[in-house]
């Protein structure tokens, strides 16, 4: 008789046991899918921010591009003024 109540008594045991891991195991695989599902967003959310920052550095760069054409032709246009102007007294004495 006491071997059959040491009997129930451990599976009894190892029933609660494997309830428990059972437990634990789906706790940890939902934790584990939660991170998962986070990091995913993470990284998709990452990944957008490089390509607008890529985005903002083209840009950037083509507005530097305008920049120095238009200081190339406002230096050319004041070259030619100075150019223009150095040659007035010559104008003057051939009148």
């Amino acid at each position: 008789m006491l071997g059959r109540e040491c009997l129930s008594v451990e599976v009894a045991i190892n029933t609660e046991r494997d309830k428990q891991n059972n437990s634990i195991r789906a706790s940890s695989n939902k934790t584990y899918t939660y991170y998962m599902q986070q990091l995913n967003k993470l990284i998709i959310e990452n990944k957008a921010l490089q390509n607008e920052n890529e985005d903002r550095k083209e840009r950037r760069q083509n507005v530097r591009n305008r920049q120095d054409k238009t200081d190339t032709k406002v230096y050319l246009t004041v070259s030619l003024v100075k150019v223009i102007n150095s040659f007035k007294p010559f104008r003057n004495q051939a009148k």
